[in-house]
């Protein structure tokens, strides 16, 4: 079984963190027929590895693994269409 699992790093008083996480639970709801997806948000100074590994400078910054491997990142709010679609790209089962 897949595991599809997206993580949100936010930053204390950030007010685009917290509209990009309620877009993402949005789309999540949206996609629940399609695909089954682990959500978590980390504050940026709970996620020092991730910051490192994958050069996070800006806030908030969207991740999205797939069977524990980093698929995608990008920073900034994105509408709920956009995270649908970037969804079917990246959590897409291979046939």
């Amino acid at each position: 079984m897949k595991i599809n699992n997206i993580i949100l790093v936010t930053t204390e008083g950030c007010a685009g963190c917290d509209i990009q996480r309620n877009i993402i639970e949005q789309a999540i709801s949206c996609s629940e027929d399609k695909y089954s997806i682990n959500f978590q948000y980390h504050d940026v100074s709970e996620a020092d590895m991730i910051i490192k590994q994958l050069h996070i400078t800006d806030f908030p910054t969207t991740i999205l693994v797939k069977n524990g491997t980093y698929e995608y990142h990008v920073t900034g709010t994105c509408t709920k269409n956009q995270l649908i679609h970037l969804f079917d790209e990246h959590f897409v089962e291979n046939e």
